[in-house]
């Protein structure tokens, strides 16, 4: 039986560098060998309680039906509450910890008694480096400085956004055309996927940028709402939505502070004919201007996609598929004693259990990751992660018992238990995690939900 050591996977980090504007040197400062570092960090990004100051990507706000792209909380723009690390040309630290902690007073800190050569600096409000999709930003600067003997050198790091920023708006239109048992999936291409329903809808989120590609895909399934006459049906469409051509620097890529605003309504033109709409305001660097992409940018596989299928087909698809459990929230489960079970019925035999794992917690975020889960997972088909899953979760830390051993595909009930996993969770501290789960059985149905437990 494999072992697997959790802690040791604790802080897996990958830092990559922004921008920042060069140094300069000031009046002279004592020690022969010594100099003064005058750091001055900035974040221009929007925040509720702070207007737009200096145009930036995805830094603005967009006309987005009061879902503001560019708008974010405070605590996440604000810098004295970032995690500031001086190294030196080796790579060691020199200094490290809160801007706050360290005597940073609204971004400015300064460090004297500092041996003259070369030094790195990284600040960022969290590392984010490993994380797929969050709710939450990650905002990152870094700069190179020289220190010289007898002076000061004033520097400045601009932190901003590293991910992809994205919103789904559903119009009073699609909310009452179609039932509220819609899913929109969101992928970029690369290993970072969220699904979103009515449970989630409100929230923002932010994806990783995939390497070389100008495109996410976008799939949506909704049911319409029944009439008088007509039975309901299932819609599905995915699109691929392409960054305009035109973006900064003729870079159609998808970069880091890209943000997307995707509508989604309901297209009536036909009497007859009930399809979905949809429409993306694109953001991008250094303009305060929104792209509303043209329809040749946004296209669906109808292939793929599904097309508009009755509710009840000639062959039967089988019951729906229930949950009882899901969606959920638990405050501090193990120290209550309760049980965090999801019971699934499935009368068309399971096929896939996707599992997504998102913590607000840095240290456990990396620890999944670490662990090979900081991406979703299928818990029916685990492949490399079968014993990780599969061993029980006890004191010896063998595995993680998500799953048993016996094979899971076909089954028409199941029993999703990770109340032994809830122990592990304390370990950390401080937690909200997000446990997203999609249920897809062998008629190709999904159903999805959210198990939140906050760790106080």
């Amino acid at each position: 039986m494999k072992k697997y050591l959790l802690a040791g996977l604790v802080g897996l980090s990958v830092l990559s560098a922004c921008d920042s504007k060069n140094e300069m040197w000031g009046p002279d400062a004592p020690g022969a060998n010594q100099g003064t570092l005058q750091l001055q960090l900035k974040n221009n990004a929007a925040s509720a309680s702070q207007p737009k100051q200096v145009a930036s990507r995805a830094d603005y706000v967009a006309s987005d039906n009061g879902n503001k792209l560019g708008v974010f909380a405070a605590e996440e723009v604000n810098v004295q509450n970032y995690t500031l690390t001086l190294s030196d040309s080796d790579g060691a630290s020199v200094k490290s910890g809160l801007v706050s902690a360290l005597g940073g007073n609204n971004g400015l800190i300064s460090f004297s008694n500092l041996a003259n050569g070369q030094y790195n600096v990284v600040a960022q409000n969290y590392d984010g480096s490993q994380v797929n999709v969050s709710t939450r930003p990650w905002f990152r600067g870094a700069t190179s400085l020289s220190i010289l003997p007898g002076k000061t050198t004033v520097a400045s790091v601009t932190c901003r956004l590293q991910n992809i920023e994205t919103k789904v708006v559903l119009s009073e239109s699609f909310k009452l055309a179609f039932q509220d048992d819609y899913t929109v999936t969101i992928d970029n291409g690369e290993s970072a996927v969220q699904i979103i329903n009515k449970d989630n809808i409100q929230n923002k989120y932010y994806f990783a940028v995939p390497t070389q590609k100008d495109y996410i895909t976008v799939s949506v399934k909704a049911t319409t709402v029944p009439k008088a006459g007509k039975e309901s049906n299932t819609i599905t469409r995915t699109y691929t939505v392409k960054k305009p051509a035109d973006a900064e620097g003729n870079n159609s890529y998808l970069a880091a502070g890209d943000a997307l605003l995707i509508n989604l309504t309901e297209d009536g033109s036909m009497l007859s004919h009930i399809d979905f709409g949809m429409t993306v305001d694109f953001s991008f660097a250094e303009q305060e201007e929104i792209f509303t992409i043209s329809t040749d940018q946004i296209t669906y596989d109808e292939s793929q996609a599904g097309g508009e299928e009755p509710s009840n087909p000639t062959e039967p698809s089988g019951e729906a598929i229930t949950f009882t459990g899901l969606p959920a929230a638990y405050t501090n489960p193990h120290t209550s004693g309760q049980q965090v079970v999801v019971n699934m019925t499935v009368p068309a035999g399971i096929k896939n259990i996707n599992v997504t794992i998102r913590s607000t917690n840095e240290n456990f975020a990396s620890t999944i990751q670490g662990l090979g889960m900081g991406q979703t997972f299928d818990l029916v088909n685990p492949g490399d992660l079968y014993d990780l899953l599969s061993d029980p979760f006890d004191d010896g830390l063998s595995g993680l018992g998500l799953r048993g051993k016996d094979p899971i595909e076909g089954l028409t009930s199941y029993t999703f238990d990770v109340t032994g996993f809830m122990k592990l969770l304390p370990v950390y501290g401080a937690n909200v995690a997000t446990f997203s789960i999609e249920v897809v059985d062998r008629n190709g149905e999904r159903k999805s939900g959210d198990l939140v437990v906050t760790i106080q």
